[in-house]
C-alpha cells in the first residue's frame, strides 16, 4: 500500500473515532437520563435547563395524580424524583409537610424552604438552592397540596464541569492514542522503505551493477527505486560500452600499427633505394615513385577511415540531408567509379527499371558508403577479373539497393560479424592485402544515420552481396 493511502487511512480513522465519541456524548445530551438533575448536568447555567426541569416536574405530577397520602413516602427507590444526591422534594398537604426526601434533611435547606414566599414565581434561587414549585397538587381524598422540588446548584455545577472535563479528557486521550499509533504506523512504513532503498543504493555504491535492484513495496519509493534500477542499467550499459571501446581501441592500435608498418616499410625502402641511386634508369625511378605514391595513398585512406569513424563516435558527423533521386545518384556513382574499376580489371553495371524514387540523404556521405563497398570488393579479387552489379528494388516504404560482386566472398558465418569494427575474416590474408577493417563499419553507421538498414549475404553471381535499405520520401 502506498504511503499516500496509508496517510489517508490514518487521517480517516483519527477523524471517525473522535466523531463517533462525540456522537455518543451528543446522544446522551439529547436523550438525557430520566432524572431531573440529569438535564441540569448538561445545561447547567442556562435558564432553558430550568424551564425543562419545570416542565418535567409538571408532567410527573400530571402522570401520578391523584397522589395517595399513605403511599407517597413509599415510592420506588429508583424514582429519581425522590432519590437523588443533588435534589429532593417536599410534599405539602393542606399546609402540612407529609413527606421530605433525604436531600432536605439538611437543616440549612429546611430553613431556606421555610423562609420562602413563592408568590407567583414557580422558580426561585436561594443561595445555592434552586427551587421549583408545583401548586394545586390533587390527592386521592380530594384535598389539595403542593410539591417543592429543590436542587443544589453548586453540586450540579461541580458535577457538570467534572462531566465535561471527563469527556474532554476522553476525547483528548483517544485522539492522542490514535495519533501515536498513526505516527508509529507511518514511521514504521517509512523506515522499512528507507531501509530497502538503503540496500539498493548500497549495491550501487559497492559497484555491483550486474545484480538487478528489486524493490517489493508498493509505495511512493517504488518510482524512485525504478529510476535507480534504470540508472543501474544505464550505468552498466555505459561501462560495457566503455569496455568495448577500450577493447576496440586496443585492437585499433594493434591494427593501425600493423597496417602502417607495411606501407611505411615499403616507402622507406624505395626512398632509400632512390637515395642510393639503385634505380639506374628513368623508368625504374618512376616505378619506385609510383609505388611510394600508392603506399602514401594507403596511409591516407587509413587516416580518412579513422577520422570518419572518430567523427561518428563523437557525433560530429553531421548529415547535410537533401531530397535526391536515388536512381540518378546511383547512375552518377557508377559513372564516377567506372574508370577506377576498369583499371582494376573489373566492370560495374547498374540495373533499375522502376519509377523515380526519392530519398533524404547526404550525397557525400552516401557516396562514401558505395565507394567503401566497391573498394572492399576490388581489394579481395586476388588479381582476377571481377564484376560488380548494382540493382534497385522499390517498395511502398523504402528503396532496396543490392551491391553484388563475383569475387571470393566470405563464409556465411561471417555475414553478421563483418560490420563489426576491425573484423577480418583471415588475418594472415588481410595483412598482405591491407585495410583497416573499419570500412564496412563506417558504411553501417552512415546508413543507420540515414534511417536505413544494411546486411550481408551471398551474391547471385558468386561473391558477396551487400543489401542497403533506405526509407522513401
Amino acid at each position: 500500500m502506498s504511503l499516500r493511502k496509508k496517510l489517508w487511512m490514518v487521517l480517516i480513522v483519527i477523524m471517525i473515532i473522535p466523531f463517533l465519541t462525540n456522537v455518543f456524548v451528543v446522544d446522551r445530551i439529547l436523550n438525557k437520563d430520566e432524572s431531573l438533575t440529569g438535564m441540569l448536568i448538561y445545561d447547567s447555567g442556562y435558564f432553558d435547563g430550568f424551564l425543562a426541569i419545570q416542565d418535567e416536574l409538571n408532567r410527573y405530577v400530571d402522570q401520578h395524580e391523584p397522589f395517595s397520602s399513605s403511599s407517597i413516602g413509599n415510592m420506588p427507590k429508583e424514582d429519581a424524583l425522590y432519590n437523588d444526591k443533588f435534589a429532593g422534594v417536599i410534599v405539602y398537604k393542606e399546609g402540612k409537610t407529609i413527606y421530605r426526601s433525604a436531600f432536605f434533611e439538611n437543616s440549612d435547606y429546611d430553613q431556606l424552604v421555610d423562609q420562602l414566599s413563592y408568590e407567583d414565581d414557580p422558580i426561585r434561587i436561594e443561595s445555592d438552592l434552586l427551587l421549583f414549585e408545583k401548586m394545586d397538587v390533587l390527592f386521592d381524598d380530594a384535598t389539595r397540596g403542593k410539591i417543592i422540588y429543590g436542587i443544589d446548584s453548586a453540586k450540579i455545577t461541580e458535577t457538570s464541569e467534572r462531566y465535561w472535563l471527563t469527556q474532554g479528557a476522553w476525547l483528548t486521550g483517544i485522539t492522542m492514542v490514535l495519533l501515536i499509533l498513526a505516527v508509529g504506523y507511518i514511521l514504521r512504513s517509512v523506515n522499512q522503505s528507507v531501509l530497502s532503498m538503503g540496500l539498493i543504493t548500497r549495491k550501487l555504491k559497492e559497484g555491483n551493477l550486474n545484480e538487478s535492484l528489486t524493490y517489493n513495496r508498493e509505495d511512493e519509493f517504488k518510482e524512485l527505486a525504478d529510476e535507480i534500477e534504470q540508472l543501474r542499467v544505464s550505468l552498466k550499459a555505459s561501462l560495457d560500452k566503455q569496455r568495448e571501446l577500450e577493447e576496440d581501441k586496443r585492437k585499433m592500435i594493434g591494427n593501425i600499427s600493423h597496417d602502417l608498418r607495411t606501407p611505411l616499410t615499403a616507402i622507406g625502402g624505395y626512398a632509400q633505394a632512390l637515395g642510393d641511386q639503385v634505380a639506374r634508369s628513368e623508368e625504374e625511378r618512376d616505378e619506385y615513385l609510383k609505388i611510394i605514391q600508392q603506399k602514401v595513398g594507403v596511409i591516407e585512406n587509413l587516416i580518412m577511415d579513422l577520422k570518419a569513424l572518430s567523427d561518428i563516435d563523437m557525433e560530429k558527423s553531421k548529415l547535410m540531408m537533401t531530397r535526391i533521386s536515388i536512381n540518378e545518384f546511383l547512375m552518377d556513382c557508377v559513372e564516377e567509379l567506372s574508370h577506377d574499376i576498369e583499371m582494376e580489371r573489373a566492370h560495374i553495371t547498374y540495373d533499375y527499371q522502376g519509377q523515380e524514387v526519392f530519398v533524404e540523404a547526404d550525397v557525400l556521405k552516401l557516396s562514401r558508403v558505395f565507394m567503401n563497398i566497391i573498394q572492399n570488393a576490388l581489394k579481395y579479387n586476388e588479381g582476377q577479373e571481377i564484376a560488380v552489379a548494382i540493382s534497385g528494388v522499390s517498395t511502398p516504404e523504402s528503396f532496396v539497393i543490392t551491391v553484388e560482386d563475383s569475387g571470393v566472398g566470405v563464409m556465411a558465418s561471417s555475414y553478421d560479424k563483418m560490420f563489426e569494427r576491425f573484423f577480418r575474416e583471415d588475418q594472415s590474408r588481410n595483412s598482405e592485402i591491407g585495410g583497416s577493417g573499419i570500412g564496412l563499419t563506417i558504411c553501417k553507421d552512415l546508413i543507420e544515420a540515414h534511417g536505413g538498414k544494411v546486411r550481408a549475404g551471398r551474391a547471385s553471381i558468386g561473391g558477396l552481396a551487400i543489401e542497403i535499405t533506405l526509407p522513401r520520401v
